[in-house]
Order: structure tokens, then C-alpha cells, then sequence
């Protein structure tokens, strides 16, 4: 099938399981969203028939679509696909939450490991730096990469828009990361350089390692700032690319229709 024809069909398919769920609403069951675009393209084509002749024909296209087409229904309705779709979102960006704080803390625990050890609950009784990068890098940023992640779930999939999945996102959550890394790296030196120790902790630091204290702590704080900043970012930017997609599809069934 020709690529035009293929959106057009796509196209045809959208804009039938919104009129119908605009005419019977979500209340009457999402299952007779689909079915109802189904039997609105069957009974196109019966127009000619009597009427006898036509509603038989409908009660046999729709068993054919029940039985032949349930990926389609499945994909029209509200049931196990589009939810899989939310929850890859959100595991999705729990992972990548994940995986950059056990590298960032990986390099922070081995710049001040008291960072952890003294200024942290005592959560892992352990002095190596690896294990406290590893242990501190989840419990620290999977609740963030959950938020986050609900949000752009709802973002991405939310509402009667073109849907996006996990791997149109990748792309954004990648750049994000690496922003990230880029802002606790500057101001990780920042702190280092011209950092300030708060008065309440002037006495608990030694002098020869208030320096490198300063570094993680201002390295730490810029992650999760630019972060949750970014995260909404990211949000925004998946939802009115949802718009640009639905925009697209519009022009291009004016432009069919003409």
C-alpha cells in the first residue's frame, strides 16, 4: 500500500474514533469506539442496498472485525496496549533517572565520600565509594524519574491528540540527560572554586575538605534542579509535537480532499 494512501487510511481511522466517541461518549463503552468506526466504513459501502440487506451485512462485518481486526479494536480502545504504552513511559524514565544517578554519584562519592557517609542517613553501613554510588544513585533518583515520568505519560498520551510512544522520546530524554550532566559539572566547579560552606555546617568540615564538599554538594543540587526543569521541558516539548503531528494530519486530508 502507498505510503499517502497508508495515511489517509490512518487519517480516515482517527478522525472516525473521535466522531464516534463524540456521538456516544466514553460512557456507552470503549469497545463500541472501535466497532462504531468499523461499521461507520462498513455501512459506506452498503449504501446501496435495501435496508434489511444492509443491517445484515453490518451484523457480519461486525463479527468479521471482532474476529479478523483485534489489534485495531485493541489499539482504538482503552485496553492493555495504550496502558503498556504508559507504563514503558514511565519505567522508561525511571531507568534513565536511575542509570544517571548511579554515574553521577559513582564520580561525586569519589570526590568527598563523606558526602554520603556523614551528611547522608545511614543507609549503607559501608566506606566504599562504589557501593555508596550505587546504593545512594537509585534511592535518590527513581521517585524523581517516576514523577517525571507520569508527567510526561500524561503528556505524550493523554487526551484525543496523535499519540506518542517511548521511542519517539528517547531522542529528548538522551539530550536531557546530558544537560543535566553538563550543569553538574559546571557547577560542581563553580562550588569549588567560589562555593560558600552554610554557617551551620562551618564546624563539622575540615578546612583542607570543605573544597570538594562544595563540589559534590553544588553538583548534586544542579542535577536535580535542571532535572525537574527539563523534565517539564521535555513535557512540553512531547506534547506540541502531539500537536504538530495533529496539524499534519489535517493539512494532509484538506490537501486529499482538494
Amino acid at each position: 500500500m502507498p505510503a499517502r494512501q497508508r495515511q489517509s487510511r490512518e487519517r480516515e481511522d482517527y478522525l472516525g474514533a473521535r466522531r464516534t466517541r463524540e456521538r456516544y461518549g466514553w460512557e456507552t463503552g470503549k469497545f463500541r469506539v472501535a466497532i462504531g468506526c468499523q461499521l461507520e466504513r462498513i455501512y459506506a459501502n452498503c449504501t446501496g442496498l435495501r435496508s434489511v440487506e444492509r443491517s445484515s451485512v453490518i451484523q457480519l462485518g461486525a463479527c468479521i472485525t471482532v474476529a479478523f481486526d483485534s489489534r485495531r479494536i485493541f489499539e482504538a480502545t482503552g485496553s492493555w496496549r495504550p496502558r503498556l504504552q504508559i507504563l514503558k513511559i514511565v519505567v522508561g524514565c525511571m531507568v534513565a533517572a536511575v542509570l544517571y544517578g548511579v554515574v553521577h554519584d559513582q564520580i561525586t562519592a569519589r570526590i568527598y565520600l563523606p558526602y554520603f557517609t556523614v551528611f547522608h542517613p545511614p543507609v549503607f553501613h559501608t566506606q566504599s565509594p562504589t557501593l555508596q554510588g550505587l546504593g545512594w544513585g537509585i534511592i535518590a533518583t527513581w521517585w524523581m524519574g517516576a514523577f517525571l515520568g507520569m508527567l510526561l505519560a500524561i503528556a505524550c498520551r493523554a487526551g484525543s491528540l496523535p499519540q506518542l510512544t517511548l521511542a519517539n522520546i528517547i531522542r529528548p530524554i538522551g539530550i536531557l540527560l546530558l544537560v543535566m550532566a553538563a550543569c553538574a559539572l559546571v557547577s560542581g566547579m563553580i562550588g569549588f572554586v567560589w562555593g560558600r560552606i552554610p554557617q551551620e555546617m562551618a564546624g563539622l568540615l575540615p578546612a583542607r575538605a570543605e573544597r570538594r564538599f562544595l563540589a559534590d554538594w553544588w553538583a548534586h543540587n544542579a542535577s536535580y534542579a535542571s532535572g525537574f526543569i527539563g523534565g517539564l521541558v521535555v513535557c512540553v516539548f512531547a506534547y506540541r509535537t502531539r500537536m504538530e503531528m495533529n496539524r499534519n494530519f489535517g493539512s494532509r486530508s484538506v490537501s486529499a480532499g482538494s
